[in-house]
């Protein structure tokens, strides 16, 4: 895919000026792992020092047994799994069945992932991270990546970094931003100390950042993937469905709002990275004016003190709001019924919508039991 791209990217490059001139201007040798190439000039262990221990991409082998037997599984084809050997092993064993290819750029790694490119540079004396947006929809969410992120880093905060953009540039065929590296680690489901932790100064930060930007109230009936009964019957024919409809049924006869404003869109542990001096909060590509539900559920952090604090500071009535988890449970059933309504009038419907339909349904069933 990145093939497609070349001449694109090797503008950017060019543009930039984001890798040292000295530098080989033929370009470099690449090995691909997954949709990740990575330099193959470099020894992989110089390479996991500089720049992969801090991806997210497995290095040593995989110490999740469970993970292995469903790999034996599917290789017996007992039970389907995507699981690859490859991901098990991590590139540090696999790296020498790995093929090289060359490609005339300079990046230390390069993240063919869709609608955007990512370039980390770690090689340069300033690290930087250069993202090119490909599409029409990339450079529409690049635009509010960057709003969001100059926003978020004018924040001052002690505990919290947010990765400057350093410069951007934007034209007819080219839109590209550049931004501060960061040298941290993904946070482990382990070690939850550390977890509750920083996430707690994950979500103070956040706090001065929701109220620093507009904050709005909606009704459910305003959102226009709701109440289709096309959609309703995809939901009411999965597992769990019914059970889905009459909590949302119940919720909507109470007529309050859900509560909007600019949030991250993606609180995930892989992008809340941590070293042993700061905690940094990356990816700010689903930044946008959102349901604020979808941050505080998209961690294993317990957000319910923090909402109520929020609801205080921001002098929101609770009488005239859904619950914290009314919160949670329609900012959840509001996403499936945006991705059943897309997927059908696109006619986009597959077995993977299904799937997480029914894992989406198991969640709200065990959501709907405190409501």
């Amino acid at each position: 895919m990145i093939h497609k791209f070349i001449k694109t990217l090797q503008k950017v490059e060019k543009q930039s000026n984001v890798y040292r001139k000295k530098d080989n201007t033929s370009g470099l040798s690449y090995k691909r792992f997954g949709k990740v190439w990575i330099r193959a000039d470099i020894p992989i262990k110089d390479q996991y020092t500089k720049s992969l221990k801090y991806s997210e991409l497995r290095f040593y082998p995989s110490t999740n047994y469970k993970a292995w037997a469903l790999w034996i599984l599917r290789i017996f084809k007992f039970k389907k799994s995507s699981l690859r050997l490859k991901e098990l092993l991590g590139i540090g064993l696999y790296w020498p069945f790995l093929k090289t290819e060359y490609l005339p750029l300079h990046a230390d790694m390069i993240y063919g992932r869709m609608p955007s490119l990512i370039l980390i540079y770690t090689s340069v004396k300033e690290q930087k991270v250069v993202k090119v947006a490909l599409t029409k929809a990339g450079k529409l969410q690049m635009k509010s990546e960057i709003a969001s992120q100059r926003l978020a880093s004018a924040i001052t905060s002690k505990d919290i970094f947010i990765p400057k953009i350093l410069s951007e540039y934007h034209d007819e065929d080219i839109d590209y931003s550049i931004e501060e590296y960061f040298a941290g680690k993904k946070h482990s489901f382990k070690d939850k100390k550390k977890l509750k932790v920083n996430y707690h100064k994950v979500f103070r930060y956040l706090m001065k950042f929701y109220l620093k930007n507009p904050i709005k109230l909606q009704n459910l009936s305003e959102n226009k993937f709701l109440n289709h009964d096309f959609v309703e019957k995809f939901i009411k024919e999965q597992d769990h469905g019914e059970l889905a409809m009459s909590t949302y049924n119940r919720l909507y006869a109470k007529k309050k709002n859900m509560i909007l404003c600019r949030i991250h869109g993606d609180l995930s542990h892989g992008n809340v990275l941590s070293n042993k001096e700061e905690v940094c909060i990356i990816d700010w590509g689903k930044s946008k004016l959102h349901y604020l539900a979808r941050d505080l559920d998209s961690s294993s952090y317990n957000t319910k003190d923090f909402y109520n604090e929020f609801l205080e500071k921001a002098r929101i009535d609770e009488n005239g709001v859904y619950s914290y988890k009314e919160q949670l449970f329609l900012g959840r059933f509001i996403e499936m019924s945006r991705l059943i309504h897309n997927g059908i009038k696109r006619k986009t419907i597959n077995n993977h919508l299904y799937n997480w339909v029914k894992s989406q349904n198991e969640v709200l069933l065990r959501m709907s039991k405190d409501l």
